[in-house]
């Protein structure tokens, strides 16, 4: 890994209650001396990621870290730290290559960090994303209809940065990205009451684990038996530019529709999905807080990493 992933100035990373937070960091904590670590942490998780963030700080003794307070319930607050730390970074001219491992952040915080770098890195920059894949999720059940990442709805939001465009007068067309959370996929339903429902599953070919998508398909299935008007597509779990092409492709079916997509699956996916709403300003992306996460079993790491660039990526320079 350490040879792939090249030259690295800036490495943003996330704490969590997931091990997999360490994966990534520890592979290449040894090109990271004298470098700038950006380590976010949910503050309003803290007990449960105390753990790790001793851990990720052990492993960047020799490096210049800093950390980003997340917070659940406070996304300018989360921006505003973004883009101060972010900014502090840049000195005048100079460019920087960037490594950010999506790995665990919640999707929500992912979106927020995405929308940020977008914003203030310049065309000169570059940016690597990584990924740990999962070895299992709900590690402690054995049985696949028991298996949960999250439990209940907290709160529905549009995703600061994402709110798009609607129109009172358009019909509603909801994308669902689907993986484990059948229960936050149902109450999405329920609650927008959308004309349209695009139901998606992991592509067999683009899947992260034949398992999980064994598993997801079930679900799918399952969710898709519950409501009349469901539309099924496929989407990669492993490439955000094949995703932002399956997604955009779902959108041109349900022309002069409100669009809200709703990323369930993997973060792979859901950089897809922030690609779509970076193109298309009419385009909502929306997340479901949960009330419990599975904080004992959440997910083991595997032995592999995606590395993706996305020239595309950093727009033109900020003015």
């Amino acid at each position: 890994m350490r040879e792939q992933v090249g030259p690295i100035d800036v490495f943003i990373c996330s704490s969590s209650f997931e091990s997999r937070c360490l994966t990534v960091a520890q592979e290449i904590s040894g090109l990271l001396k004298d470098k700038i670590v950006l380590i976010c942490h949910n503050v309003d998780l803290k007990t449960h990621l105390e753990h790790n963030t001793k851990h990720l700080l052990k492993l960047m003794t020799d490096s210049n870290v800093r950390m980003v307070e997340f917070h659940n319930d406070r996304p300018i607050q989360v921006i505003n730290q973004l883009v101060d730390k972010l900014e502090s970074i840049k000195q005048g001219t100079e460019s920087f290559h960037y490594l950010m491992d999506i790995t665990t952040f919640t999707h929500e915080g992912l979106l927020l960090t995405l929308r940020v770098l977008r914003s203030i890195l310049k065309k000169s920059d570059s940016i690597r994303f990584i990924y740990n894949e999962a070895a299992d999720y709900s590690t402690e059940e054995t049985d696949n209809n028991n298996k949960w990442l999250s439990k209940g709805i907290k709160e529905i939001r549009s995703v600061l940065g994402y709110a798009g465009s609607l129109r009172p007068s358009r019909k509603l067309h909801l994308i669902i990205m689907l993986g484990f959370g059948t229960e936050r996929a149902a109450h999405l339903i329920d609650t927008f009451q959308p004309n349209i429902i695009s139901l998606g599953l992991g592509h067999a070919q683009q899947s992260i684990n034949t398992y999980f998508r064994e598993i997801n398909e079930a679900r799918h299935i399952q969710l898709s038996s519950m409501f009349s008007n469901v539309n099924d597509f496929e989407f990669s779990c492993i490439d955000p530019e094949e995703t932002k092409k399956n997604l955009i492709s779902q959108i041109e079916l349900y022309p002069n529709h409100n669009v809200i997509i709703a990323p369930l699956n993997t973060k792979i996916s859901t950089l897809g999905a922030a690609l779509v709403a970076f193109e298309n300003k009419n385009v909502q992306l929306i997340y479901a807080s949960a009330n419990l996460y599975n904080y004992k079993g959440f997910s083991s790491p595997g032995e592999s990493c995606y590395l993706m660039d996305l020239p595309d990526f950093i727009k033109l320079d900020p003015k």
